[in-house]
């Protein structure tokens, strides 16, 4: 609830002045403003009731953009506030307001009341997710077409590519734009989560409860002048609900027609507001059968028994509470405490022996912090926030002893402090900025690796420091009248980095928003954003050096003596850093009201990334590898090779290494690199036809180029539209009717065709397409003992397609007949969910 006090007036400086009172964000345009009045609001109401007495009889509508966002439209049903459009990419995401009226920060920016500047956000609300049919968060967000799948899957975990085996407990990382688990920043609530895996390489966003979940942004843009390092492919917030009131009970089950992969699923969410706080607590638990090779067509030459997908059971609880304090603060506190036992099966025929891997993962995390007003439209934001992911495993070979292979430690911990709010007027409005600090900790421990290769671990250990500052600034707005100059904005970021052990990093980012007319909104935004090593990869522990002749047509003799350091850090590996920019259009149509299209140009420069040289056989044969071999080393050069080594140095000559003629460098290095461009384009319309709601909605990425560099010299080679790279061209599309309590939602999900090369002549991939539906009824409250019953079928691969045959020659293990990074192997999944309000 909020005072307001706003006299009747012209509706763009009534709607303008409500929304600074509310300090909100409530959009209106000088056209649908001109010659319309509002009445006057005055008292103690929220932010929906001013609105509706500050618009009634004007013709005008609040219409609800996202979540608790406004735009302010003419009314053309007079049935008041409307509701919210399908999920599209949003030219920015609106802030939402909390119980007391305090506008809260969201993806993108760290200024309240404005929206990011410039960059293009994709939110997913809970209406959205139960539409869709899916039933867990890597599943919501698998289905996003900027997504890929590669590295860190459940689909993946025995495969050698992109980190993925790493991923020894079967978890789901996400990877936005195919640049890496590890380069695209997952938050919960807007907070840093531990990374998991055996190397600490990404988040699990499994350990995450589906049924908690109030809404997920998804920011494709340049981020690290934000949030700092990982934000290069782009950030992931995952929203939490923290403002659930109510008692639900939620029952879910699933079965695939082909056999295999079935789940149960139970949901418990409890919440309830007293005066001035609320508190709410949510519980999950999930099982899932494997899926074995021999349960498919397609990886039926495969040996058995080999999973496709691990058998895993999860239980999570989330809890929150927040409470205001003397009318001006608000304290709040929340926690997430997840666990998974995962067992997969894994037969080798080329080692000729057959694994069991069980694993346990543990997440817990919390933070708790305050916000405060402290006049002068400034308010002061601290935090502070501890996560930590425990994972440990065995592997176990049939017919022989328990082989213990897994027992890692993650954690963060991090603390922040932040000024922000209202600066100054300018002619399109006020100016807000927002300066601050953040501390952070972070530690990886492998406990496994004395056990497993004889060598102690050292707890590897980091402290970060950073300083960031953020100002918005609205140039123009319709009321100046300007020809093509509806409005304009502008914004800039800036953020100071230094790492105990990596260096530092400097990120600045400018954004534009210009709306030359009403309903076009031309945006673009230029950024650096970077990656700071992980910690597995300034391990030093494992340095290892070989010494032995390889082959050299340019030496007298035919081969050169060469020293190879390897399996080590190089001593001034460093951050890679990327260049970002993009350029963008939002069009709402005043021909069709509802409907909005979106296209987002983007371009990334991904340097000195974090590669090591692999082949070194070939060193003197391939110009390639020209950057890492020096010839003639000098003393001190090869005194830091074989220095700290933690094995003895492998010999195969009669040499030693002071007689090396040439050093080739395996060590993790600061040299590889990757250009991507492409197209994002979305549609959304939202509307009725009679008495029915009607919702469209389109997402589609194109891919137009990635190309990689393993080295300065070597040739940059496209992959886009390649065996387990991104596709060149994704698309999700969806349609939503409903009438009444009853709704029904069809999605298609279509991979575009590529190219197998992984042998010298290339053969051709085929696309692949999938149908989703839904169906759902809710009986209404006042109805009888089902009263807020809510029953749904849902349907995922209606058609039961079978992803295209794909042999993979580079896999550890076996080939599993399909490309798992560009599809899943579960076919037609039918499953129904119960949900009770009480």
């Amino acid at each position: 609830m909020r005072n307001f006090d706003v006299p009747a007036q012209e509706a763009g400086r009534g709607v303008a002045a409500l929304a600074r009172q509310a300090d909100a964000q409530i959009l209106i345009s000088g056209r649908d403003a001109r010659g319309k009045r509002t009445q006057a609001v005055k008292g103690s109401m929220t932010i929906e009731q001013a609105l509706d007495r500050l618009l009634r009889g004007s013709g005008l509508v609040a219409r609800r953009t996202a979540a608790s966002a406004w735009s302010v439209v003419p009314d053309q049903s007079g049935t008041g506030i409307s509701q919210a459009p399908p999920a599209t990419v949003l030219a920015g995401v609106q802030n939402e307001d909390d119980d007391a009226g305090r506008v809260i920060v969201v993806t993108g920016t760290s200024l309240r009341g404005v929206q990011p500047t410039g960059s293009p956000l994709l939110q997913i609300d809970r209406r959205q997710i139960a539409e869709s049919g899916l039933s867990t968060t890597q599943d919501v967000l698998r289905s996003l077409p900027q997504n890929f799948g590669g590295g860190a899957s459940e689909g993946t975990t025995f495969s050698v590519r992109d980190g993925s085996e790493q991923n020894v407990a079967g978890g789901a990382g996400v990877n936005l734009r195919g640049l890496g688990n590890d380069s695209t920043l997952v938050l919960i609530n807007g907070q840093r989560v531990a990374p998991g895996g055996s190397n600490g390489g990404f988040v699990d966003v499994s350990m995450v409860p589906v049924s908690a979940i109030a809404r997920i942004d998804v920011l494709t843009d340049s981020a690290s002048a934000i949030y700092g390092s990982d934000a290069v492919g782009g950030v992931i917030n995952i929203i939490l609900d923290d403002r659930y009131s109510g008692f639900e009970t939620g029952l879910r089950a699933g079965v695939t027609t082909q056999g295999g992969g079935q789940f149960m699923q139970a949901s418990q969410s409890a919440g309830t507001a007293w005066r001035g706080g609320r508190g709410s607590i949510h519980y999950e638990y999930r099982w899932q059968d494997r899926l074995d090779v021999g349960q498919r067509a397609f990886s039926a030459a495969a040996v058995g028994p080999t999973d496709l997908l691990s058998s895993q059971e999860r239980h999570s609880l989330f809890a929150t509470v927040s409470q205001d304090v003397g009318g001006a603060t608000r304290l709040f506190a929340q926690a997430l405490l997840s666990t998974r036992d995962a067992d997969r099966n894994l037969n080798n025929p080329r080692l000729r022996r057959q694994f069991i891997y069980r694993n346990s993962v543990v997440q817990v995390g919390g933070s708790a912090g305050f916000t405060t007003a402290i006049g002068n439209g400034l308010d002061i934001d601290g935090n502070a926030a501890f996560s930590r992911v425990s994972t440990e495993g065995d592997r176990f070979q049939r017919g022989a002893s328990r082989d213990f292979f897994n027992h890692v430690v993650s954690q963060i911990g991090s603390a922040n402090l932040k000024l922000g709010g209202r600066l100054f007027e300018l002619p399109g409005g006020e100016a807000r900025g927002a300066v601050g600090v953040e501390y952070r900790r972070e530690s990886f421990f492998d406990r496994a690796r004395e056990r497993t290769i004889g060598i102690v671990a050292p707890h590897l250990r980091r402290n970060i420091a950073a300083g960031f500052g953020e100002l918005n600034l609205p140039l123009v707005s319709a009321d100046s009248d300007i020809t093509l100059i509806n409005e304009l904005r502008l914004s800039g970021a800036v953020r100071y980095e230094h790492y105990s052990d990596a260096g530092t990093a400097f990120s600045p980012r400018l954004g534009v928003d210009w709306k030359p007319v009403g309903g076009v909104r031309l945006r673009g935004s230029i950024g650096r954003s970077f990656r700071a090593p992980l910690l597995t990869e300034l391990d030093t522990s494992t340095k290892q050096a070989i010494l032995l002749f390889l082959p050299n047509p340019a030496s007298p003799t035919g081969e050169t003596l060469t020293l190879v350091p390897a399996t080590a850090p190089a001593p001034d590996l460093r951050p890679e850093r990327a260049t970002i920019w993009s350029l963008g259009a939002d069009v709402e149509p005043r021909f069709a009201r509802g409907l909005r299209l979106s296209a987002t140009y983007f371009s990334i420069d991904f340097r000195d990334r974090i590669a090591v040289v692999s082949g070194f056989g070939r060193a003197f044969l391939d110009p390639a590898y020209a950057p890492i071999i020096t010839l003639n080393p000098s003393a001190g050069m090869i005194a830091e090779a074989t220095s700290n080594l933690g094995f003895p140095l492998e010999n195969l000559t009669e040499f030693e290494p002071e007689d090396a003629e040439a050093i080739f460098d395996q060590r993790t290095l600061n040299i590889a690199r990757t250009r991507s461009k492409g197209l994002d384009i979305s549609i959304a319309y939202a509307g009725t036809i009679g008495d029915v709601r009607a919702a469209l909605s389109g997402n589609a990425t194109f891919l137009f180029k990635r190309d990689d560099q393993i080295s300065p010299a070597s040739q940059a080679l496209d992959s886009a539209g390649t065996v387990f790279n991104p596709a060149d061209f994704r698309l999700r599309a969806g349609l939503t009717l409903g009438h009444k309590r009853t709704s029904l939602s069809l999605f298609a999900n279509h991979v575009g065709g590529y190219v197998d090369n992984q042998r010298p002549v290339t053969q051709g991939i085929a696309s692949w397409t999938t149908f989703d539906a839904t169906v759902s009824h809710e009986i209404p409250r006042d109805a009888h003992i089902l009263g807020g019953l809510t029953v749904s079928l849902s349907i995922q691969n209606l058609f039961d397609s079978d992803p295209p045959f794909v042999v993979d020659l580079g896999n550890s293990a076996q080939s599993l007949g399909y490309d798992p990074t560009n599809a899943n192997p579960l076919g037609r999944m039918i499953s129904v969910s119960l949900r009770k309000s009480w």
